[in-house]
């Protein structure tokens, strides 16, 4: 008996072995991957990030364990070796599976005050391909500003999509999704829901009301509408864009339906239009969509930290006629959309009113992590055809600056941006 109970006390010894060597290895990985992000953030990333603060930013998000907190210096390659020890000592007192890898990742992105540099989730990633190939997706369905103040403002809501159904107005402040701060996501995260299926509680700020309204929306696929139109007073036409989407059905195609929209709306007697991006968070397109307002040449240029410049050449032809048109923007104004902003204003080919954009005009590149987690950062700069300048924080400022629309305004559905736009269109068929 003696000599069997040393044989079963030899194996538990022995199996505890192998998973302390699992658990090892697996610790070694959470940290090169911590390490991948960090190189990538520090080295690959457009603007330069600051190699003190992200690792700093690393440290607050890991759990505290016994290690000292390292001092970090401005030097990234130093602050790596740093950042290294101590999250290795830190994951070794975890248990497998149990460590805020992903959390500290995204809190280095948020240190680089990029919000054109995100993480994906897979399940992210696997909801974006439908949404970008124009078929039904599990979008949202609401239009964010990202106001300087720190709010973070719905301005529109489809009704019929999973955000509209759950009752979500526009003028709410959101202030969490799924129990994190509105601060702490990504633009993606307030475009697609991490499961299909799954509710999202949805914790807003409504107007009029004292208390925090919480909203249960249950994602489920649909189909997202791509422009809206009218005609306004005046004989000025409204195009309004949602997303930029380039695709072989011409009825989910971006430009396609800007183009028709803009020749039935000049054929209904339109004089100028006014052309909406706001709350527009991106997409693909930009060579098409531009080339419908402008004959500029080339659209931009896409630069790399070695100085070597992408060319961006227009694709299409301009729309019939030369209708004065002005262009909205706003802090929902994102990625591809600021890029075809800049790239109309540059060529004085609109005149573009609102407010600061989302600070996404820069081209991502993306590097895969591991488990489907890809790292999207801000890899090169875009330059302006005509300045040779890159924008000042990757934002747009308008040549006509105007307020923000309140949550007040937005729940009312009072839009003084567009009146102004509407009465800045009507002068400029005028004055030409």
């Amino acid at each position: 008996m003696k000599y069997l109970r040393m044989m079963a006390i030899g194996l538990i010894l022995m199996l505890n072995m192998v998973a302390l060597a699992q658990t090892n290895a697996q610790h070694v990985t959470e940290v090169e991957i911590l390490l991948r992000a960090y190189t990538a953030l520090t080295t690959l990333h457009l603007p330069p990030s600051d190699p003190k603060r992200l690792a700093e930013a690393a440290v607050r998000a890991l759990p505290r364990g016994a290690a000292p907190v390292p001092t970090f210096t401005p030097d990234a390659e130093t602050d790596s070796r740093l950042l290294e020890r101590y999250a290795r000592a830190v994951f070794a007192e975890q248990k497998p599976g149990n460590t805020l890898l992903w959390e500290t990742v995204k809190a280095m992105i948020t240190a680089t005050e990029d919000p054109h540099t995100m993480l994906f989730s897979p399940e992210q990633l696997k909801a974006l391909d439908p949404f970008l190939n124009g078929l039904p997706s599990l979008e949202n369905g609401a239009a964010i500003d990202f106001l300087r103040d720190g709010r973070y403002i719905v301005t529109d809501v489809d009704p019929s999509s999973p955000t509209g159904k759950a009752g979500l107005r526009p003028g709410d402040v959101v202030l969490a999704i799924d129990g994190r701060e509105a601060s702490a996501l990504s633009q993606v995260d307030f475009l697609f829901p991490w499961h299909n299926g799954t509710a999202v509680i949805w914790k807003v700020r409504r107007p009029g009301l004292n208390d925090p309204v919480e909203l249960k929306v249950t994602p489920f696929t649909w189909l997202a509408r791509l422009v809206d139109s009218r005609m306004l007073e005046d004989s000025v036409g409204y195009v309004r864009l949602r997303f930029f989407l380039e695709n072989k059905d011409a009825l989910r195609d971006s430009a396609s339906l800007i183009r028709v929209r803009l020749e039935q709306l000049a054929h209904a007697g339109a004089r100028s239009f006014v052309f909406d991006l706001r709350g527009n968070p991106g997409g693909v397109g930009v060579d098409k969509v531009f080339s419908i307002f402008s004959e500029g040449e080339p659209v931009l240029l896409f630069r790399d930290r070695n100085g070597k410049d992408e060319v961006v050449h227009r694709e299409g032809q301009k729309a019939s006629g030369s209708l004065p048109v002005v262009l909205l923007v706003d802090s929902g104004t994102f990625s591809m959309a600021e890029f075809t902003a800049y790239a109309l204003q540059q060529y004085k080919s609109a005149l573009v009113m609102g407010s600061q954009t989302g600070g996404g005009l820069s081209v991502p590149d993306d590097l895969e992590l591991a488990d489907g987690y890809v790292l999207h950062y801000s890899g090169r700069a875009v330059v302006g055809p005509v300045c040779h300048c890159v924008a000042s924080s990757q934002r747009i400022v308008p040549d006509v600056v105007l307020p923000e629309r309140t949550p007040e305004e937005l729940a009312t559905g009072v839009d003084q941006v567009l009146s102004a736009a509407v009465a800045k269109a009507k002068k400029l068929r005028t004055s030409k």
